[in-house]
């Protein structure tokens, strides 16, 4: 449901049901029942000028019958929990602070835990669901001499996480800084180059179902973009 007071503002809410089946071996041999979801969600979104945009949304997440690594097994077999609960707040801003200033900033705040078990304790937190996720990113456009060339920054940050059922073991948080630079050749070619993690550090990952991977080092790429 939309609804549009004025030109500059949207207001919004949403209802969602899913359904999944569940693949997995458990260790008796029982088949697992299928995954089902329901998400409600409300939002606002403003409309600042015709170059900035900033979006808040509000949500809670139910999945029943969620398959999860086995304690006792997490590399071959899993089990299915009752009922699992996120819910949280997201805030997103994306457009031009100044005529040469571009920005995207995102803040995410999130509970999500157990909420129905029998055998797993309510209130566990979920695997690889950060309490805390944000990012900023900014693009600094070039002009005089230097028109073409544009110049950008930014931070990742990640929350720690939990990486068992039940909260054995938890990973920390990740911070993680990139940089762009581009220069536009023609009005048809722009070359760019990209280099992610630029302090080269060496947190770890989450996933959702447990895996723990190294974040990627530092890296480089380099882009030719042709738009027609």
């Amino acid at each position: 449901l939309v609804l549009q007071p004025r030109s500059d503002l949207t207001l919004y809410a949403g209802y969602t049901t899913s359904f999944l089946p569940s693949i997995g071996r458990s260790r008796t041999g029982t088949p697992f029942r299928p995954e089902d979801g329901r998400q409600f969600e409300l939002g606002i979104k403003q409309q600042f000028g015709r170059d900035l945009d900033v979006n808040l949304a509000l949500y809670e997440l139910r999945r029943g019958h969620v398959l999860t690594p086995d304690p006792a097994d997490p590399q071959n077999f899993s089990v299915q929990t009752g009922e699992q609960r996120s819910r949280g707040l997201e805030i997103d801003i994306n457009g031009r602070l100044t005529r040469r200033l571009r920005v995207t900033a995102a803040l995410a705040l999130m509970q999500a835990q157990v909420t129905q078990d029998d055998t797993v304790a309510v209130g566990t937190e979920l695997i690889g669901a950060p309490r805390v996720s944000s990012n900023l990113f900014g693009v600094w456009t070039c002009d005089g001499r230097l028109a073409g060339l544009e110049l950008g920054g930014g931070v990742h940050f990640v929350g720690s996480t939990q990486a068992q059922m039940p909260n054995t073991f938890r990973v920390g948080s990740l911070v993680q800084f990139d940089a762009m630079a581009s220069y536009r050749l023609t009005p048809t070619f722009k070359l760019q180059a990209n280099l992610k993690n630029v302090a080269d550090r060496r947190n770890d990952v989450v996933s959702d179902v447990g895996y723990i991977t190294p974040l990627s080092p530092r890296a480089v790429s380099i882009t030719l973009n042709a738009s027609f």
